[in-house]
C-alpha cells in the first residue's frame, strides 16, 4: 500500500510539473493521500512511540518543504505538516476521556488548516479522522459525503466569486478575469469557456466574450484548481 502511494504520487507531481494539460496524471495521483491518511492512523495506533514518531514527520516535513516550494508551491507548507498536525490531534483525542470532548479540539485545528496554506487544509484533518474513528461500510460513507461536502461547498464559493468579480470588472474596466473551475486544465477553445461560463450561470454579465489571454494553472490540490483567463466583454 505505500508502494502504491508512493508511485501515484509520483505521477501526479510529474503531470503537475511536466504535463499540466493532461488530467490523467492528476486523477492518478488522488489515491496517494488516502493511503497516507489511512497510513498516518496505522502508525498512530500501532508505534511504540508516538514522540518518535511525531519527530519523524517533522523531520520529513521540513526536509521536503524545500522542494515543495522549489517546485510545486512556492507559499504553500508540504502535506506532511497537514499530517503531522493531523497526528497531534489524535494524539490530543486519546487523552480525552470523552470523543464528543474533542469538538474543542479539532476546530480550531480545522480553522487554522484552512486558513494556513497547508497542502489539503482542514480535508486532510477530516479524511484523517474518518479512518481513525469510522468503520466498515460506515468509513466509505463518511468519506463519499467528505468529498461531496466539499465539493458542493468550494462550488458554490468559487460561483459567488465568479458573480462579483466579472460583475465589478465589467463596470470598472470593461475586462473580467474569470476563474471558470477548469481543473488544471488549459482550454483554448472559445466555445468551450462560453460553455462554462453558461454553465457557472455568469452568461448575464457579457454581450460579446472573446479570449485575450490564457494564463498559467493555480497548483493543483484535491479540488480543480482554476486557471486565469482574461476575457473582453
Amino acid at each position: 500500500m505505500q508502494l502504491i502511494a508512493m508511485l501515484t504520487m509520483l505521477i501526479d507531481h510529474i503531470g503537475y510539473i511536466f504535463f499540466p494539460q493532461d488530467l490523467g496524471w492528476r486523477y492518478i495521483g488522488r489515491i496517494a493521500f488516502p493511503i497516507y491518511c489511512y497510513a498516518l492512523v496505522q502508525g498512530h495506533l500501532y508505534t511504540s512511540s508516538k514522540s518518535r514518531y511525531l519527530l519523524r514527520l517533522l523531520i520529513i516535513a521540513l526536509i521536503t518543504q524545500i522542494p515543495y516550494n522549489l517546485a510545486l508551491d512556492p507559499g504553500g507548507l508540504n502535506v506532511v505538516f497537514t499530517l503531522l498536525l493531523s497526528e497531534l490531534v489524535l494524539i490530543a483525542l486519546d487523552k480525552l476521556p470523552k470523543l464528543w470532548m474533542g469538538i474543542g479540539v479539532a476546530a480550531p485545528i480545522l480553522w487554522v488548516m484552512d486558513y494556513f496554506p497547508l497542502d489539503y487544509n482542514a480535508y486532510g484533518l477530516l479524511l484523517v479522522l474518518i479512518f481513525r474513528y469510522a468503520r466498515s461500510y460506515g468509513l466509505v460513507l463518511a468519506h463519499l459525503t467528505l468529498n461531496a461536502v466539499y465539493m458542493f461547498y468550494y462550488g458554490r464559493l468559487r460561483s459567488r466569486a465568479l458573480g462579483a468579480t466579472a460583475k465589478a470588472a465589467r463596470s470598472a474596466l470593461g475586462l473580467v478575469v474569470i476563474l471558470p473551475g477548469a481543473p488544471g486544465c488549459a482550454c483554448h477553445h472559445p466555445a468551450i469557456i462560453l460553455w462554462r461560463i453558461a454553465g457557472n450561470g455568469l452568461e448575464k454579465y457579457f454581450r460579446y466574450v472573446k479570449v485575450c489571454k490564457i494564463g498559467m494553472p493555480y497548483p493543483f490540490t484535491e479540488y480543480p484548481s482554476p486557471e486565469i483567463i482574461i476575457l473582453h466583454v
